[in-house]
């Protein structure tokens, strides 16, 4: 257990910590590349600045973890828990979130370009100045979502997604 370990400028490339419980460790500027983290529980981590590219987050939990402009750069999330975690300014581009739950998350600024968010629980996420360009959408449902200001969807994959205008399917 690194229970509420203060870990700033660690170097866990590599490293497996599937399972692990990291619950309000400090991770700031933390270098976490390649790494599993399957079912990790790091509700309430201070992630700020960390590098987690390339890593297996799968089914973790991330709730009110702090992920200020970390670098998530295709990290598999795929059903992970992300309620209220702040990712303003994270880089996310080619991220699997697929059935991630994302809500009350605080996505501004934040690049989710080419992400796949097929099926995230979107409710009341914040997504205000986010880049979702060339997107997977499939499934998805921004009718909760609490700001949509200016946000980018060029490119984005649309199939059976729920918009506060009207359900879109260009992409089926």
């Amino acid at each position: 257990y690194l229970l509420k370990t203060d870990l700033t400028n660690a170097k866990l490339v590599n490293a497996n910590l599937s399972g692990a419980n990291i619950s309000g460790a400090i991770l700031n500027d933390a270098q976490i590349r390649r790494a599993n983290l399957t079912d990790a529980n790091l509700s309430r981590a201070d992630l700020k600045d960390a590098n987690l590219a390339w890593s297996n987050l799968a089914k973790a939990n991330l709730t009110e973890a702090n992920l200020y402009s970390a670098s998530l750069s295709e990290v598999n999330l795929a059903d992970a828990v992300l309620i209220e975690t702040n990712l303003l300014l994270a880089y996310l581009p080619k991220t699997n979130l697929k059935g991630a739950n994302l809500s009350k998350a605080y996505l501004g600024g934040a690049n989710l370009s080419d992400a796949n968010l097929q099926g995230a629980n979107l409710t009341d996420a914040n997504f205000s100045d986010a880049n979702l360009r060339g997107a997977n959408l499939t499934d998805s449902d921004f009718t909760t979502v609490s700001n949509l200001k200016n946000i980018k969807l060029d490119g984005a994959i649309f199939c059976r997604t729920k918009m506060p205008w009207g359900e879109l399917n260009d992409g089926c």
